[in-house]
């Protein structure tokens, strides 16, 4: 709920508005991010900073929401509703790849529950 509210709110601006979001800040996302993990363990998988999670899933849904937040501002600002139905489920692909992954909980919680026995107490 936190990562999510702010996120509408800034769409439902976007589109009261009526500004359009240029294409070059998936890019701009796509460089910001991976600079940001490459600068804190300098590789893309950050399971060892926070708990462990499928890091190549997780990219995967940032660089498709930030290609895709603009054909969806567009939409929306157009009443294309059809269009808007579609780049929402190919927003939602990458969460359905995790959620419906039968062996990824047991699979990740084991690597937390490793993670959390080598690591020193606080």
């Amino acid at each position: 709920m936190l990562h999510t509210v702010p996120a509408v709110a800034l769409v439902a601006w976007l589109v009261s508005n009526k500004t359009r979001v240029p294409y070059i800040n998936a890019m701009y996302c796509a460089i910001m991010s991976s600079w940001f993990a490459f600068r804190q363990q300098a590789k893309l998988d950050s399971s060892g900073i926070y708990v462990p999670h499928p890091w190549v899933r997780s990219w995967l849904g940032i660089w498709i929401g930030s290609v895709l937040t603009t054909p969806l501002i567009d939409s929306l600002i157009r009443r294309q509703w059809s269009k808007s139905a579609l780049v929402m489920i190919g927003l939602t692909l990458p969460w359905c790849t995790t959620r419906f992954d039968p062996g990824l909980k047991k699979k990740y919680m084991f690597e937390y529950a490793v993670a959390c026995v080598g690591s020193p107490q606080q």
